[in-house]
């Protein structure tokens, strides 16, 4: 879609013929506002749909990867999530992987998705290009790329709902920099991570971008929306009541403003229904063949979960609390909610450009949902509440109500004479970008301890031409997937003797019976003191392996 021309929408930039000049007698500060002016005039002629997709992804991409340039030097062993998602990971470089990530309470979320997401990257910048010493750096190289891109397409969708150079900047700043922001409250790495609770953010906000476009009527949007959608629902089961909540949400409001109306919203076209289609078939597709191979499949376990004492019971009020915790990280954390939607609100429908009006009107709506939805799943699908990590995803909706009063805001100084305002403007975000850039957490401290090999080769060594089988006691602990994934990646036989531990390592690496019974039998414990036992002939982060329990 052409920009539309600046004479026909307030939102658009103007683009007089005639550039202002300084003129003598100017402060200092009127002289750099106009001269900055007169620099984003030209940007803004020369912003296109692909340049607001392509510069944002460029520009994040390499804040990341500079930042965390050690994915091309450092020799990265993984343990703990990482090294059990590289052991799906392999089983994905076939394409026989049907299943998503583990969950703690006994399950594998619906599709794999997000682990084929970290497949690309080892198949990409490992196996094929050589970039990277490891297989896990290469992962990590396509995490923070599949972010980046994330963030670009948002950037894209926001721009095409308002045709600003100057929002689409906001959108890409405000998101990149509030995700540092929760990264420096939490002392993770969000925005640099393969940790599934901080994947999920980036396509989140996607979600809630394209979700609001087509609430409009605008079928543009669909396929991101769709996109966004399905990958959230293969990375978490919570995901088919939120995501498919937010979709129908915004299929509903078109229906609704015709009701009231009683003129016609849609706006179809047929490219963005058939790529839809196309995206609901890939994404169904491991999911259902999973279904027809282990009948009932994962299904089964989400049901017995779901209607178990473990799942949710909670008060609405300690759901709400939940929610709020993750917009504000201090007192009163409601009464910082609610500001921030009735202002966001208030800027969504107070803009003079009725499609400008529509859409971040559209935008403030499906944060609501996927807030109320975050309410829900609290109250009735999370077992523990203490756990702080499981509704990250919500708090993009945060720089979704910031991006859109940034937007009224930036229509509010467009209209006065005065250039400062709108300097002053521009100044803070990209200052706000560069500090962020800058920011120690977008930095992955990520680094596990590299003797797993020489852990490995001690235990091959006493285990001579037997199986090495491992008795992991009550708790796998963060060390054995490492061991066992190192084992598979030299092509040695290494097993668990515990059935049960199939939902961490996958039943390709359980024990048999005649394993158990002919294999070199070791103990993988965590004791609170190590070294104190005297049967112990290695020890692993944490972890004794040894002879006897």
């Amino acid at each position: 879609m052409a920009p539309r021309a600046d004479a026909a929408s307030s939102t658009a930039i103007s683009d007089p013929a005639v550039e202002p000049r300084v003129l003598p007698g100017q402060s200092f500060a009127e002289a750099a506002a106009q001269r900055l002016e007169t620099a984003w005039r030209a940007v803004s002629r020369r912003t296109t749909d692909r340049t607001v997709l392509w510069v944002p992804l460029v520009l994040i991409a390499a804040v990341l990867v500079t930042r965390n340039s050690w994915v091309f030097s450092r020799h990265v062993y993984e343990y703990g999530d990482e090294a059990l998602n590289s052991i799906l990971a392999r089983q994905g470089k076939h394409l026989s992987l049907l299943e998503g990530n583990y969950s703690r309470v006994g399950f594998h979320h619906p599709g794999p998705a997000f682990i084929y997401i970290l497949t690309i990257g080892e198949v990409v910048f490992y196996d094929t290009l050589h970039l990277t010493p490891r297989p896990y750096d290469a992962q990590f190289l396509g995490a923070m790329l599949f972010a980046s891109l994330m963030l670009a397409l948002t950037v894209r969708v926001v721009w095409r709902g308002f045709r600003s150079p100057a929002v689409a900047l906001l959108a890409a700043v405000v998101p990149f920099a509030f995700m540092v922001y929760q990264g420096s409250v939490s002392g993770g790495d969000i925005m640099a991570s393969t940790w599934m609770p901080n994947m999920y953010m980036p396509p989140m906000l996607l979600l809630l971008a394209s979700a609001a476009s087509v609430s409009t009527g605008r079928t543009r949007e669909l396929p991101y929306m769709s996109f966004a959608a399905l990958l959230l629902v293969h990375g978490h089961v919570s995901f088919f009541i939120i995501a498919d909540g937010i979709v129908v949400t915004a299929l509903a409001l078109p229906f609704l403003r015709r009701w009231r109306t009683r003129v016609p919203q849609w706006q179809v076209e047929r490219r963005s229904l058939v790529i839809s289609g196309a995206w609901v078939a890939v994404f169904a597709a491991p999911i259902v063949a999973d279904l027809i191979l282990h009948w009932p499949g994962q299904f089964g376990k989400y049901i017995d979960y779901s209607t178990s004492s473990k799942a949710g019971h909670h008060s609405i009020k300690q759901a709400v609390a939940y929610m709020d915790a993750y917009w504000w990280h201090g007192p009163h954390a409601a009464y910082v909610f609610a500001a921030v939607v009735l202002t966001a609100a208030c800027c969504a429908w107070t803009f003079p450009d009725r499609d400008a009006r529509r859409y971040f009107g559209g935008a403030v709506v499906m944060g609501c949902a996927g807030s109320v939805l975050m309410v829900y799943y609290a109250m009735r699908g999370i077992d523990d509440i203490t756990q702080t990590y499981i509704g990250l995803w919500s708090s993009m909706v945060v720089p979704l109500m910031l991006i859109v009063i940034g937007a009224r805001l930036w229509t509010a100084v467009r209209a006065t004479p005065s250039r400062l305002p709108r300097a002053a403007v521009l100044v803070a975000v990209l200052v706000g970008g560069i500090g962020a850039a800058t920011f120690p957490q977008l930095a992955n401290a990520y680094d596990p301890d590299p003797n797993v090999r020489q852990v490995l080769a001690v235990l091959q060594q006493r285990a001579g031409d037997r199986m090495l089988t491992i008795d992991v006691g009550p708790d796998i602990g963060p060390d054995v997937p490492g061991v066992v994934l190192e084992a598979a990646r030299q092509g040695r036989p290494v097993c668990l003797t515990d059935p049960a531990q199939a939902l961490f390592v996958t039943s390709k690496y359980i024990c048999s019976g005649r394993e158990r019974h002919d294999g070199f039998l070791v103990y993988a414990r965590q004791p609170q003191k190590l070294g104190q036992n005297s049967t112990a002939v290695s020890v692993l982060g944490v972890t004794e392996f040894s002879t006897h329990p």
